[in-house]
């Protein structure tokens, strides 16, 4: 087996390999770091969403109910004029 003694170039190319291997990970390392804040924030805007989303459902439920509420009373109400007019129809009919 023979040993290759290293040659300065050699030593230089391995050194600027080390530096840029270095770098990459440090960007790597920066890159992670900010996609973990990022889906912290992402799963902290979906919460406030489901909250906001929840909230209008409950507004909309309360509005079906009052809609319900008045259909209600509007039929209640168009009973009422209907028997008075029929009411009133048959009053005149009988005096006449």
């Amino acid at each position: 087996m023979t040993v290759e003694r290293w040659t300065d170039e050699m030593l230089d190319r391995l050194a600027t390999t080390v530096a840029q291997n270095s770098e990459q990970i440090r960007e790597l390392r920066e890159l992670f770091s900010d996609m973990r804040a990022n889906q912290a924030m992402l799963q902290q805007e979906q919460s406030e969403m489901s909250r906001q989303f929840m909230h209008t459902i409950g507004i909309i439920a309360q509005q079906q109910s009052e809609i319900a509420g008045l259909r209600t009373e509007t039929n209640r109400m168009l009973d009422i004029l209907i028997n008075q007019r029929q009411g009133e129809d048959d009053g005149g009919q009988q005096s006449a």
